[in-house]
């Protein structure tokens, strides 16, 4: 199937542009004309998968679950329910999404198959519980515990990006005040300072030279922390070692390893919980719970968690052996498996790392923002000393 770029008008005559994927311009028109369009323009373009059209954002999933979940309560078929997405999603791509869903349905496809098709949309825990609900047939349960993580995932973000605001904020200011006073303020001190002929303090050197650098390499100062972002994100792709070692790293970084080990963790067990709710097998929970996991290391733990337990290990076992999970993680497990409710225990485990999650994040933030401004205090009193101090030296020897 090709993708299309598509202006149509609606009933009301508004002009509307979309992409839809179809096997030619006949088969396009012909859908947007069942969605209510009707097709003005088109042209074909390969897809391409770092298109923004490819994306679709946490709120939009938050609310094709919410949408979904409700209608399959209130008794309306799940075709009916992508249809109603289809022709009133404010989303042009939950729109052009919805229209091949509803078509695959049509075609005889299973909900699980048309949203696998969507990979950039869907991952694999939102496939893997659609695919668990079509063999119980409780599409509302599935799609509310969609939208319950959905949620906590979109809370968790907000969370972190509310909490880096001000030490970004402070970070780019060193940077600016940093990069003023060395292309501007010290070059024309250092004039002045060489004009006196007079000995410069070791420190005074370090920073005409410093500056000097700057002035002369600026292009190395801006070209190579990109190069190697750039770098290090290509070779994550490309050598799963080297993602390995760097995942390593994070891990042991003080303050922050032990704020992403709650993280994964919580994830793990949400993870595990609501596949495991649905109706998955431990087994499948392992491996879902495991692809969505972040940190490769700690995916390496989970699945060998999982191949013991498919070996005939108990999962408290797997888990104790791996010795990479927290101890009130295997507690909980253990309650679980002794009381036949593990997503209960899980839920409380989950109560436990939201909480200590915030307090993690609050603790960093309250270490990274002093840190960052002693930082800039010290910079600045370096530049202060190795100016000043010479120019008031200078102006003693001239009394």
């Amino acid at each position: 199937m090709a993708i299309y770029i598509y202006k149509a008008m609606d009933a009301e005559g508004n002009i509307v542009g979309g992409k839809s994927s179809a096997r030619g311009e006949d088969e396009l028109a012909s859908r947007l004309r069942e969605a209510g369009l009707e097709i003005l323009s088109c042209q074909q373009q390969k897809a391409n998968v770092w298109s923004p059209w490819n994306k679709v954002s946490l709120k939009e999933l938050i609310l094709i679950c919410v949408h979904i979940h409700q209608l399959d309560k209130a008794g309306v078929s799940i075709l009916d329910s992508i249809a109603d997405l289809r022709d009133n999603s404010d989303s042009p791509i939950v729109r052009t999404v919805m229209m091949d869903i509803h078509e695959g349905l049509k075609n005889g496809k299973s909900l699980s198959t048309a949203m696998a098709e969507h990979p950039n949309v869907f991952d694999n825990l939102f496939i893997s519980l659609v695919e668990a609900s079509e063999k119980t047939g409780s599409f509302a349960d599935a799609f509310e515990h969609l939208e319950t993580h959905l949620r906590w995932v979109l809370a968790l973000r907000n969370k972190i990006k509310g909490a880096t605001y001000y030490p970004i904020f402070l970070f780019l200011l060193m940077i600016a005040v940093t990069l003023v006073m060395m292309t501007y303020v010290v070059p024309k001190l250092t004039v002045f300072l060489v004009a006196q002929n007079i000995s410069l303090p070791f420190y005074t050197l370090a920073l005409m030279a410093f500056s000097n650098f700057i002035l002369n390499y600026w292009y190395l100062v801006i070209s190579v922390p990109i190069i190697t972002y750039i770098g290090l994100q290509v070779g994550c792709a490309y050598f799963p070692e080297l993602r390995k070692k760097i995942d390593l790293l994070k891990l042991r970084t003080p303050w922050l390893g032990p704020l992403l080990m709650k993280v994964e963790m919580a994830r793990f067990c949400r993870f595990f919980g609501v596949t495991y709710k649905s109706g998955m097998g431990v087994l499948d929970c392992l491996y879902t719970a495991g692809n969505v996991v972040g940190n490769t290391v700690i995916r390496e733990h989970i699945d060998s968690v999982a191949a013991a337990v498919g070996s005939g290990a108990k999962l408290t076992s797997a888990l104790k052996n791996s010795k990479q999970f927290p101890s009130i993680v295997i507690r909980m497990f253990e309650v679980g498996e002794e009381s036949g409710a593990v997503d209960s225990s899980l839920k409380h485990v989950n109560e436990f790392y939201d909480a200590e999650i915030n307090e993690s994040i609050d603790s960093f933030i309250g270490i990274l923002q002093p840190a960052l401004t002693i930082f800039m205090g010290l910079l600045l009193l370096w530049i202060t000393i190795s100016v000043f101090g010479p120019v008031y030296s200078s102006f003693g020897a001239m009394r």
